[in-house]
């Protein structure tokens, strides 16, 4: 059944489980791997989760009509460690130079996240790199303001038609 990502905020939350709670072709879970990457920051971490995240986008991009869907994981400090829509650059060393993406620490959905009790931020904006208006929702990985280990942020586009 396609996501309908014209119509709510909520298929936002259901795209943020069902790919965080995928369990990819090694038999891990990806919010684990994610975990074990924010808690540790090494190439060990690294690659498993990336395989992890590229299956599980690759995954929900199969459903007919969620085609726009993208992920995108930043360290505490705004750094991109993932960033679905940029393929093969996703590697350990473009990772620890920054390279990946520009930092996201200033995006409205991402400091909502981290700074807000919910832990969860919800825009709806243009994107540059897409040049289109998502709607995104980005959650805070750790318990509070004072535990962030990061954000994973999903967005679909605003202008799904099914």
């Amino acid at each position: 059944m396609p996501i309908n990502a014209a119509s709510n905020y909520p298929n936002l939350a259901v795209v943020n489980t069902l790919s965080l709670n995928f369990v990819d072709s090694n038999g891990n879970r990806v919010d684990n791997l994610v975990q074990e990457f924010l808690s540790t920051l090494t190439q060990a971490a690294y690659d498993p989760m990336v395989v992890g995240l590229n299956e599980a986008v690759a995954e929900i991009k199969s459903i007919p009509g969620d085609e726009s869907f993208r992920a995108l994981l930043a360290i505490d400090d705004g750094t991109v460690a993932y960033d679905s829509s940029k393929g093969a650059s996703n590697t350990y060393e473009n990772f620890t130079k920054g390279l990946i993406n520009e930092n996201h620490n200033t995006r409205p959905e991402i400091l909502v996240a981290i700074l807000g009790n919910s832990g969860v931020g919800l825009s709806n904006r243009y994107s540059r790199s897409v040049g289109a208006f998502l709607k995104y929702q980005a959650t805070r990985l750790g318990a509070s303001t004072q535990t962030n280990l990061g954000t994973y942020r999903v967005s679909l586009s605003d202008s799904t038609v099914y």
